[in-house]
């Protein structure tokens, strides 16, 4: 019996390997993008700032800590985004949800600081000359307002003479008579 000529033929051994390379993308309701041996992907880039990020350190220009929290960034992109998907391919709905997901975890100073992270990576890949033009990142990527911030008392603040709670107290003692 004849093949349809309505169905394509899939050359021996394309088929799966186009699966294994789409599927994240189809799975998550995005339309796959064609990956190219050249391109730049997430780990690429990550790998790249974070040897930069280690020179600078060696040569003691910047401390351990902030490359301990580079570090901690870069792992949560890698999760977020995948390891193996090409940055041209991130879109700003992607960095919508990665905000959301930060924002579920933290305050919002440390929101802004991770933040301001994510696109150091990305400017530093387009500084670098490894992209040709910076991600969009959209409306949602910009640090929250300072009003958001709120002062918070600390437990066990001081309750001044007039019944209301301040932090700090700059109440000062009453006068003493002089003798």
């Amino acid at each position: 019996m004849p093949i349809s000529a309505k169905w394509p033929t899939i050359p021996r051994g394309e088929g799966p390997h186009l699966w294994l390379d789409q599927k994240d993308a189809l799975l998550a309701g995005r339309r796959p993008k064609a990956v190219t041996a050249d391109g730049l992907t997430v780990a690429r880039l990550c790998n790249d700032f974070q040897n930069h990020k280690a020179a600078l350190r060696d040569a003691g220009e910047i401390g351990g800590r902030i490359v301990a929290e580079y570090r901690a960034c870069i792992e949560r992109l890698a999760k977020a985004f995948g390891r193996d998907r090409p940055v041209d391919d991130l879109v700003a709905d992607d960095f919508a949800t990665l905000r959301q997901n930060i924002a579920k975890q933290w305050g919002p100073v440390r929101l802004g600081n991770e933040i301001q992270r994510v696109r150091s990576i990305f400017k530093f890949g387009y500084d670098a000359g490894l992209l040709d033009k910076p991600p969009r990142f959209g409306p949602d990527s910009r640090s929250p307002p300072q009003r958001s911030y709120g002062r918070t008392e600390p437990r066990g603040g001081c309750i001044c003479s007039n019944g209301r709670s301040f932090w700090p107290c700059w109440t000062w003692p009453a006068p003493t008579a002089r003798q």
